[in-house]
């Protein structure tokens, strides 16, 4: 890190902190408030040492340390540490629900829009600034090839790795003792060859849009003057290169994963076996002849939720084909179908949509990423607008429910007495309703 520092004219790092995510960044904080003197903290999410050889890390630390070379100007450098303060201000009391926080949100919810708008273009500026110094420390190509990987390593993250783990909710109570070794072992793995090339050309097709501070991976990788390829698995990693007694960071880290996510690993697993036990009463009521449509829709979604879209698909399907006016049996039908790559997906979500208008929120913008996704850019066109139309109609919709004006006129409803009962028993449930 030193010598990163000095060949980039970087400030000086006064000390480097670990955690436990995929990311790297440098903090700053001010010893003499408004007079500056900032002490700088180097972040380091051991899981990005995990997935990276040393070469690499070197290029990802270069990067970090560029967006405060004092070759590329302070004020740069400024917009950088004010950017990164607010960021960690607002991840902070998301994270955190203070009743003091809520003095202090409306402030920032209403300023960091506008702070946002009026540096994005330098921001940008900065993130091309930092690639170059990357490239300068190490070479165009490393840092080319480091920002690819990083790109799939999160996609397999998502897509290999985590569903698998949160799977294991639903079988055991407690989670796994050793999680971070098994992220270890699945960022060292070759990428299966036709996810990583999907992968790479979805992220590829992203395009750079006008409010993005980051560049999309396309833009940075012409920007170095890059080609786009697969990279090569690493061999050794920079977390086993750097860090003395990997195992002992390994067991801190699972045990702080261990507390954090040891209640909601819990819940899961105890939602999972109620599901279950209510697939086995659908099932047992399917045997007596006496289900119902809802019971069956119902069923197929628990299945899918609780077994995965293996096993529901084929429910989807029967309810499809029994009831072709019901719409959501429809709409999950086509969503799979999609999913997999199968055009005859798109008539079943639009045929969802002829039947309910609200289908359209998430219909259309699944028709309009399906054909983006496989290169058909001129069907999608015609989804996008329709995705914009369909917005427009429910924000209009939802300002129409939600907002009373003094010259609306209420008629009286028509619905049956038994029913309005029900109704008023229910909303009495509600402590916020003071009359129904």
């Amino acid at each position: 890190v030193e010598e990163l520092t000095r060949k980039l004219k970087g400030p000086k790092i006064h000390q480097i902190l670990f955690y436990e995510e995929s990311n790297a960044f440098i903090t700053q904080i001010p010893l003499l408030g408004p007079f500056g003197y900032y002490r700088n903290y180097l972040v380091i999410g051991l899981p990005l040492m995990m997935g990276h050889s040393s070469e690499e890390f070197h290029a990802i630390i270069a990067h970090e340390i560029g967006h405060l070379s004092k070759s590329h100007g302070r004020f740069g450098s400024w917009i950088y540490r004010i950017q990164k303060t607010w960021d960690i201000l607002m991840d902070t009391m998301n994270k955190n629900s203070h009743w003091g926080t809520w003095l202090l949100k409306g402030f920032f919810n209403r300023f960091v829009p506008y702070l946002n708008a009026h540096t994005f273009v330098l921001r940008r500026m900065n993130e091309y600034e930092a690639d170059h110094c990357s490239g300068v420390v190490s070479s165009s190509e490393t840092t080319g090839k480091t920002l690819i990987r990083l790109n799939l390593n999160n996609i397999h993250l998502d897509v290999n790795f985590w569903p698998k783990i949160y799977k294991f909710a639903d079988e055991q109570s407690f989670p796994p003792q050793t999680i971070y070794q098994q992220m270890e072992q699945a960022l060292l793995e070759p990428i299966p060859a036709e996810q990583g090339y999907q992968w790479l050309g979805q992220v590829l097709k992203e395009k750079t849009e006008i409010g993005d501070t980051h560049p999309s991976l396309s833009d940075r990788l012409t920007s170095l003057g890059v080609e786009a390829k697969i990279p090569d698995a690493i061999e050794c990693s920079a977390f086993r290169e750097y860090i003395i007694h990997p195992e002992d960071i390994l067991s801190l880290l699972n045990d702080i994963w261990r507390n954090v996510m040891g209640e909601e690993w819990a819940n899961r697993y105890n939602y999972v076996q109620d599901q279950r036990a209510k697939v086995a009463e659908l099932n047992e009521k399917e045997e007596k002849g006496q289900l119902t449509l809802d019971d069956a829709l119902n069923r197929a979604i628990i299945v899918e939720e609780i077994d995965g879209e293996e096993k529901s698909f084929p429910l989807y399907e029967s309810l499809a084909a029994q009831y072709p006016d019901q719409p959501t049996a429809q709409y999950y039908l086509g969503r799979i179908l999609l999913k997999h790559g199968r055009d005859e997906g798109v008539p079943r979500i639009l045929k969802a949509i002829e039947m309910d208008d609200e289908a359209a929120l998430n219909g259309y913008p699944l028709i309009y990423h399906y054909y983006m996704d496989h290169g058909k850019e001129e069907e999608a066109r015609e989804y996008e607008e329709q995705t914009k139309q369909s917005y427009e109609i429910f924000e209009r919709y939802e300002a129409e429910k939600t907002t009373v004006f003094e010259w609306d006129i209420f008629s009286p409803h028509q619905m049956p007495e038994d029913f309005t009962k029900q109704l008023k028993d229910l909303l009495k449930n509600y402590a916020n309703i003071e009359y129904a």
